[in-house]
């Protein structure tokens, strides 16, 4: 037999084996969610216990899923912050977030596979397994970026992040391979000038269709603004006043708008999916063939829905936690959740 037949049989039965071992890891970790989080402000924590760099140029937070830890089978996530240039910067401060224990089906799985090579007569390698291994520990990798986005909505999880940056700078917390293959789990901006930045971002989004993706805008007033057809996944307007805002054909999954007025704004045709309307005032807007699909809305509905948008629409916050587990498990359809491109 040769190699790469006797790796495409091997990878086949290690498919099947890896299932049956590691199968249930989203469930396990959904079920777990507050010791993950829990996982990651105590990493943050010691980052703050470090104390060195500049705090005032401080304005990222990365935490890297290795591949060189996971083919040695180490599950953690290095977190780091960095300074202004971000991607270039060299290393301030970093800590880590061992996760070993939510693996455990993996490292079992490893164990078999290591077995089931021995029947392929050496053509089969070690290294043939921690590849396998490792590639599915990063699509674990991105279930926890997934989970850890929508639990870092809760306050009380953000204040480990807060205190790590100035209060009149923007905080981002990414989550990835490294700096330059991850995305925002996280982000917060109380700086003045929203208005201008967001219409500075929306010229932008023509030319780089994600720059308006995890934003965040707080206590900023817009009037008259074309939002149409742009990537506004995860968005934040956090006590901001929206007066005649055009979003129609846009996507806005997973957005948040928090004790917001929103008066005459056009959702024609927006994917609201998984987006949160959280003590909002509404006003004469219009909803037409706006999809809904595990949209929250609290303390109720927006006025002007039809029957088949009132359906979909979620207001306690268990029902909100069940569609984050139907899509972190990777339900089809239009609620399929975004890569996360930023």
């Amino acid at each position: 037999m040769k190699r790469q037949d006797a790796l495409n049989r091997f990878r086949e039965a290690a498919g099947q084996i890896i299932e049956a071992r590691d199968g249930m890891f989203w469930e396990l970790l959904f079920r777990r969610r507050a010791e993950l989080t829990g996982r990651l402000r105590d990493g943050l924590k010691r980052l703050e216990e470090q104390g060195v760099g500049c705090p005032e140029r401080r304005r990222g937070i990365y935490g890297s899923f290795l591949w060189t830890d996971l083919m040695d089978g180490k599950y953690r996530i290095w977190l780091q912050t960095v300074g202004e240039g971000y991607i270039l910067e060299p290393l301030e401060a970093e800590a880590w977030a061992d996760l070993q224990d939510f693996f455990q089906g993996l490292k079992m799985a490893g164990k078999d596979l290591a077995e089931e090579k021995l029947r392929y007569a050496g053509k089969v390698n070690d290294w043939d397994v921690r590849y396998l291994i490792a590639d599915r520990a990063m699509e674990h990798a991105r279930e926890i970026a997934f989970l850890l986005r929508f639990q870092l909505w809760k306050e009380e999880n953000q204040r480990e992040i807060r205190t790590l940056f100035p209060e009149d700078s923007p905080g981002i917390l990414r989550l990835g391979e490294y700096r330059d293959q991850g995305e925002t789990i996280f982000r917060t901006d109380d700086r003045p000038g929203g208005e201008e930045r967001l219409k500075e971002l929306l010229r932008q989004s023509f030319t780089f269709p994600y720059a308006l993706q995890n934003q965040y805008f707080s206590r900023c007033v817009f009037r008259k603004l074309s939002a149409g057809e742009r990537q506004l996944q995860y968005i934040t307007f956090d006590g901001c006043t929206l007066e005649q805002i055009s979003f129609a054909g846009s996507s806005l999954w997973g957005a948040r708008f928090r004790n917001c007025e929103i008066a005459g704004c056009g959702f024609s045709g927006t994917d609201l999916s998984m987006a949160r309307f959280e003590n909002c005032r509404f006003r004469e807007n219009d909803w037409k063939d706006a999809a809904f699909f595990h949209t929250f809305c609290s303390p109720g509905s927006p006025p002007g829905l039809d029957g088949e948008q009132q359906a979909a629409v979620l207001t306690e916050e268990d029902q909100y936690d069940g569609a984050i587990f139907l899509c972190g498990a990777g339900q089809t359809g239009q609620g399929l959740h975004p890569s996360g491109r930023l």
